[in-house]
């Protein structure tokens, strides 16, 4: 298997902007560490010089670039209290802790302050949690799905219901 490069720079397309002048970003080698999916193609293809085509738009991009680098900034202290999250003795439901950087980007990226913000920031919070997926990016996909996990625990079922468009079956 090849190494990938780390003196080569790398980029991604973001197939889904509408905007030609701002499709291609430039990633970070931390970046492709962290996701398999970048990863195993620059290890297949190490002379690809092309931009790596993304099923995603610029702010997704930029907002995936962002979490990668707080985590990177973090990673030692974000190791530390993720091991915060641990079971009862009952065996009950996980305890949901965030370091303050997570906490904070979710405060920003992730929660709107008014109903139709919080549509528009729902709508990014699934597309991150499916773009996360995509890139086989462990952490960030575990990251949303705590989020997601928080917003479910701390609301019924009726709100859930309202918050995310889901109708009654009966």
């Amino acid at each position: 298997m090849a190494q990938v490069s780390q003196t080569q720079s790398f980029y991604i397309d973001c197939t889904e902007e509408q905007d030609n002048s701002d499709k291609v970003l430039q990633i970070p080698q931390f970046l492709i560490a962290q996701c398999g999916t970048l990863r195993d193609i620059l290890e297949s293809c190490p002379l690809f010089d092309e931009p790596i085509p993304m099923p995603c738009d610029r702010t997704l991009a930029m907002l995936l670039l962002e979490y990668c680098k707080l985590h990177e900034e973090h990673e030692a202290l974000a190791t530390r209290e993720s091991s915060n999250d641990k079971h009862d003795n009952r065996g009950g439901a996980k305890e949901i802790s965030f370091a303050r950087w997570e906490t904070e980007f979710a405060d920003d990226h992730l929660c709107g302050k008014t109903k139709s913000d919080q549509y528009q920031k729902d709508v990014m919070l699934f597309q991150l949690l499916n773009f996360a997926n995509f890139l086989d990016y462990c952490e960030l996909l575990h990251f949303v799905a705590k989020v997601i996990a928080v917003i479910i625990r701390n609301n019924n079922e009726e709100d859930l219901r309202e918050r995310f468009g889901v109708r009654d079956q009966t």
